[in-house]
């Protein structure tokens, strides 16, 4: 049997490479239906540092609720 991991992506500014599949998140905070295993944050550019910090504390509950809170790239 193959569990794929539900991963969710969280970028604070969309770019050329950003995806574009169902479980990636521009600039956005979590909503009531959002479950996840793991969420990462990625950053591109220096200045979106705050940005991406502020949305990994969002986005934390998600992935605690799914058993993990440390799993974002920042």
């Amino acid at each position: 049997m193959d569990m794929k991991k539900r991963i969710i992506r969280v970028f604070p500014t969309k770019t050329n490479a950003t995806p574009t599949d169902e479980l990636v998140r521009i600039r956005e905070t979590p909503s009531f239906f959002d479950e996840a295993d793991e969420v990462h944050v990625s950053v591109t550019f220096t200045w979106d540092i705050p940005i991406a910090e502020w949305l990994a504390k969002q986005w934390e509950p998600v992935a605690t609720a799914m058993g993990q809170s440390d799993n974002h790239d920042l």
